[in-house]
C-alpha cells in the first residue's frame, strides 16, 4: 500500500490529494482519494485484465461531496 501526497490540476487550477493506494500486481491499482480543499473524496479503480481481443481496462472513479 501507498499514501501519496499529490497535486492534480482540473480545469487550469491545482489541487493537493491524498492518495491511498493499493497496486495489484498485473491487474491495476485501487486508490481512496481526498481532496481538502474541496471537502470531496473518491473511489478510483484501475484494472486491467486480458481478453481475446487483447486487454480490457475496468476505470471506475466514485466521488462523494462531504
Amino acid at each position: 500500500k501507498l499514501e501519496i501526497d499529490a497535486k492534480v490540476k482540473s480545469f487550469g487550477t491545482v489541487f493537493p490529494v491524498k492518495m491511498k493506494t493499493e497496486i495489484i500486481p498485473d491487474k491495476g491499482y485501487v486508490s481512496d482519494n481526498e481532496n481538502s480543499k474541496l471537502g470531496i473524496s473518491g473511489h478510483e479503480e484501475f484494472l486491467m485484465k486480458e481478453i481475446e481481443e487483447g486487454t480490457r481496462i475496468d476505470y471506475i472513479y466514485e466521488v462523494d461531496e462531504k
